[in-house]
């Protein structure tokens, strides 16, 4: 009963965020079939099932008389279980992956792909669309589009795993998508645009950033990775008992060489000295959001990476070549910022206080006693200890961008 109710919730989720208001209520009739089906499994065809159906086609009926025939079908055979929406079990599908809300994201998007092809050629918007040739159109027609092969194939994987799951589940008979392979994308017709991949932010961005209309939020944390090249999550699981004696002590990461102390630039004093007076030790230096990281998120740092990206646009700061999906900069363009500019001091200044091998203890690139390859790391991917003091020097040759000029 209680796996009943639960299922019946999810479906409830799904009518309400169906903003087409004929599919949501072609779903609220289908609630009720599949729940006659599972509480009369040797008797398919009980009055309540019966009541449900002539209801079917009496809406049908007048859908007809306003909407036209197609819409009718359409409606009649969503409701009576006949078809199914496109999306349907892709809730239920992600649960059962485990898949992580980057994951989610893409398979969401990958399905939307499909549901607007079909709406544009004509078919219906359902799995029961789908065969083996109606695939290879969408294939050919429309996934490689202006998308480059490496994407396009990742977001088939998710297409060829949800189909796949759904025949597990016995929720369809064949999987069209077994099989096909991408076409090769068409070559454009005039020149590309030269495309480096991700970078640094220049100076003139990261002014245009640090000294914008931030919130006091934003504000915060792009100062902070600007002078301590730290990532974004490790910033957000910075708590006060962490920021102490003129250190960030980063206790866990992306990687287990992660774990180090950051000199806090002076700079970067007054943002700490307000975020942690008064405060208990355990609270966390950045506590716009919830202690507890939710469910849709995969990390603490994910609303604010959502904010960021919004306020970069709006202030200009993007880069696209060729139409690409996702720009070269982002907010880890902070993190590269800073190793750059800790380079470019230490190459201008004869004795700046602190050699190469400061770099991979202030980023967080140690690689053990393999210190050559994270030497590597650092200096050519991303621009026993080093003495504190080098890594003070290393952080302190920092300085940020003069103001943008207004005139």
């Amino acid at each position: 009963a209680l796996s009943r109710m639960k299922e019946k919730l999810r479906i409830a989720e799904k009518i309400l965020a169906t903003e087409d208001p004929l599919t949501a209520e072609a779903l609220k009739h289908r609630l009720f079939i599949d729940e006659d089906a599972k509480l009369y499994p040797k008797r398919p065809y009980s009055d309540q099932h019966d009541d449900a159906l002539y209801g079917i086609v009496r809406r049908a009926e007048q859908i007809e008389k306003t909407q036209g025939l197609s819409r009718a079908q359409t409606f009649a055979a969503l409701a009576s279980g006949q078809s199914t929406p496109i999306k349907h079990h892709k809730t239920t599908f992600a649960d059962f992956k485990s898949y992580p809300i980057d994951s989610v994201s893409e398979l969401d998007r990958a399905l939307g792909w499909i549901e607007t092809w079909l709406l544009a050629n004509h078919f219906p918007q359902s799995v029961e669309a789908i065969d083996r040739t109606t695939a290879a159109r969408f294939l050919r027609e429309y996934l490689v589009m202006g998308r480059t092969k490496k994407t396009a194939s990742k977001s088939l994987s998710f297409i060829r795993e949800y189909w796949k799951w759904m025949g597990e589940s016995g929720y369809v008979s064949d999987n069209p998508w077994v099989g096909q392979t991408l076409p090769n994308p068409p070559r454009p017709s005039g020149p590309l645009d030269e495309d480096n991949g991700k970078r640094p932010f220049t100076d003139e961005e990261v002014a245009a950033l640090i000294y914008g209309p931030a919130n006091t939020m934003l504000a915060d944390i792009m100062r902070i990775a600007a002078l301590s090249g730290m990532r974004i999550e490790e910033i957000f699981r910075l708590r006060v008992a962490d920021c102490k004696d003129g250190l960030f002590r980063v206790t866990g990461g992306k990687t287990e060489n992660a774990r180090r102390k950051v000199p806090i630039h002076p700079l970067l004093l007054e943002i700490v000295k307000r975020r942690t007076e008064k405060k208990p030790q355990t609270a966390f230096l950045i506590d716009e959001f919830p202690d507890e990281t939710p469910k849709s998120h995969d990390s603490r740092s994910h609303a604010a990476v959502k904010r960021f990206s919004r306020y970069r646009r709006k202030q200009g700061v993007d880069e696209r070549p060729n139409s690409k999906r996702v720009s070269n900069v982002d907010f880890h363009s902070f993190r590269r910022w800073f190793i750059r500019s800790a380079r470019t001091a230490m190459l201008n200044n004869g004795n700046p206080g602190f050699d190469a091998w400061t770099f991979p203890a202030v980023v967080g690139h140690t690689e053990g006693v393999d210190r050559a390859k994270a030497l590597d790391m650092s200096q050519q991917h991303y621009a026993g200890q080093d003495l504190e003091e080098a890594r003070r020097k290393l952080v302190e040759s920092v300085k940020l961008p003069p103001p943008p000029n207004k005139d």
